[in-house]
């Protein structure tokens, strides 16, 4: 790969222009060529702002995608640009005005400027230009501008706009990441970087908003029947064997409205992350269970997986006295999920199954406490 070679980078930027703020940047080599990850806080024009990014880069550091959130005051903005050949596409719209642009250039952050320099790889004493998909800042304002860089020495180069003539002297240290961009960018600090949380990928971030909601939708009354849940819990976990072993363990359940509402899905962990690295396959559970309400029986309906044991359920049921019951087909026989105790910071789940002398058997009990 071209520049920086194949290690992973993290670097910290203050910007002092029109307001302040400070940038994290991660540059990460992947399988298809580069990744850059960027978090922004400050203010601008008198507005608080955040704004988070992930550039999507191929080995030779021409642009693939963007994924770019702005929180400016109190108002969300988002901007996906693609790339499929020499078209481009902004939040899922074609815009020609774009096309054949080589690179991206965030008018928020100087890591772009790293992918130009590395993207174009200029000897000393040589200029080229380079046509960019440029996004302003704070309006995140999409638009085609043509730029020239020229390498003044190897640790200096010259930035011009040539549409509007603005310039500014780029100082680079031996990997050709930015140090000084003019008065504007300064760089703090630079140190190695391995990997980097999920969450800072931008497409992990766009899935989440799509799948997560704020609240149920269409359920009425029976939005309180797991509204209650949401959240995070923290849980003792007892597994009754058939010969009357109880094996303990502990782990953590995460629930969420999902998909407009229409839905609530939950992730269940055992043992809890963090304490997974040599968990056995036995009783180990990372999966998720989608519920929602069927208009026509009135129940509840869910569908559990979990990719560790393959395991899956489909089970349906609803509220019995205070407490949730469900119930459904499994393995030639009946199980049955009771959620009972359930007080805002507590509850227990069960799992039972059926005998063939139809009495139900405890199989897993779940103590759970609320985390969040």
């Amino acid at each position: 790969m071209q520049g920086l070679g194949s290690a992973g980078t993290v670097m910290t930027w203050r910007r002092e222009y029109e307001g302040s703020t400070l940038e994290r940047a991660v540059f990460l080599p992947t399988a298809a060529g580069w990744r850059i990850d960027g978090d922004l806080v400050g203010a601008i024009a008198g507005a608080p702002v955040r704004t988070v990014y992930s550039l999507y880069t191929d080995p030779e550091w021409a642009a693939r995608s963007c994924v770019i959130e702005a929180f400016i005051g109190g108002i969300k903005q988002r901007r996906i640009l693609s790339r499929r050949g020499m078209a481009w596409y902004v939040n899922g719209l074609a815009q020609p005005a774009l096309t054949g642009c080589d690179v991206v250039d965030l008018g928020f952050s100087p890591s772009t400027n790293t992918a130009a320099i590395n993207r174009l790889s200029l000897e000393t004493g040589r200029s080229a230009e380079v046509d960019a998909v440029h996004v302003d800042f704070p309006k995140l304002g999409v638009s085609r501008a043509l730029q020239r860089y020229t390498r003044k020495a190897s640790g200096l180069y010259e930035y011009q706009n040539v549409q509007s003539g603005f310039t500014a002297p780029i100082e680079v240290d031996a990997s050709n990441r930015v140090f000084r961009y003019g008065d504007i960018w300064q760089r703090l600090a630079i140190a190695p970087a391995d990997a980097v949380p999920v969450l800072a990928d931008g497409r992990a971030r766009q899935f989440a908003d799509a799948l997560v909601s704020a609240q149920p939708s269409e359920f009425g009354a029976h939005s309180a029947d797991f509204d209650w849940a949401v959240g995070g819990w923290t849980a003792e976990v007892r597994d009754y064997g058939d010969d009357g072993s109880v094996k303990v363990s502990c782990g953590e359940w995460w629930f969420s409205w999902v998909l407009e509402g229409r839905a609530i899905q939950d992730v269940w962990i055992v043992p809890p992350r963090g304490q997974r690295r040599d968990a056995p396959r036995e009783n180990n559970r990372y999966g998720s269970t989608v519920r929602w309400l069927n208009n026509k029986d009135g129940l509840w309906h869910i569908v559990w997986v979990n990719p560790v044991s393959g395991v899956r359920n489909e089970l349906s049921g609803g509220k019995v006295g205070d407490a949730l019951v469900l119930e459904g087909p499994y393995d030639g026989t009946r199980i049955r999920w009771s959620f009972i105790d359930i007080t805002p910071t507590s509850f227990r789940w069960t799992g039972e199954q059926k005998t063939k002398d139809g009495i139900w058997r405890l199989g897993s009990e779940f103590v759970l406490q609320r985390l969040a």
